[in-house]
């Protein structure tokens, strides 16, 4: 699971995807019980297009991936897709120092929020966080 650090250096690279306002990093896997046993890696609640949930299986590309659901709402495939293309440049850039200083960037600040109404009402967002964990939720600064 990448850390808030990393997300805002993700999301700070690319000025087309607009980073979402709260971002929910969970401690435990978001589990969905269909024919088999399904873990995700990051959830975009379509009704919310200002929240993105990130678990511990997610990874840099999962930032991408959601943030791209928030902001145009593509189909799995097209964002699947998209998200590796995008997450290329970024690896590439965090390779090469002296590229990555030419490059522009946006500034993509978050802060760990305290109890606001959202953090304490996960279950608005259809979200049953197992007993014990408590997810981190970082809200953007603007």
């Amino acid at each position: 699971m990448p850390s808030p650090e990393e997300i805002e250096s993700i999301l700070s690279k690319y000025y087309v995807v607009s980073p979402p306002k709260h971002v929910f990093m969970l401690e435990r896997p978001a589990v969905a019980f269909t024919d088999g046993l399904a873990f995700f890696r990051g959830l975009a609640p379509s009704w919310r297009k200002d929240v993105a949930i990130i678990t511990p299986q997610g990874s840099d590309e999962t930032v991408l991936h959601e943030a791209l659901h928030n902001n145009f709402g593509l189909s799995e495939i097209i964002t699947d897709r998209a998200a590796k293309v995008l997450i290329m440049k970024h690896r590439f850039m965090e390779r090469h120092p002296l590229i990555k200083d030419l490059t522009p960037k946006r500034r993509v600040h978050y802060e760990l929020c305290h109890g606001c109404k959202l953090c304490s009402d996960l279950s608005a967002l259809l979200i049953r966080s197992p007993k014990g964990a408590s997810p981190q939720h970082l809200v953007l600064v603007e």
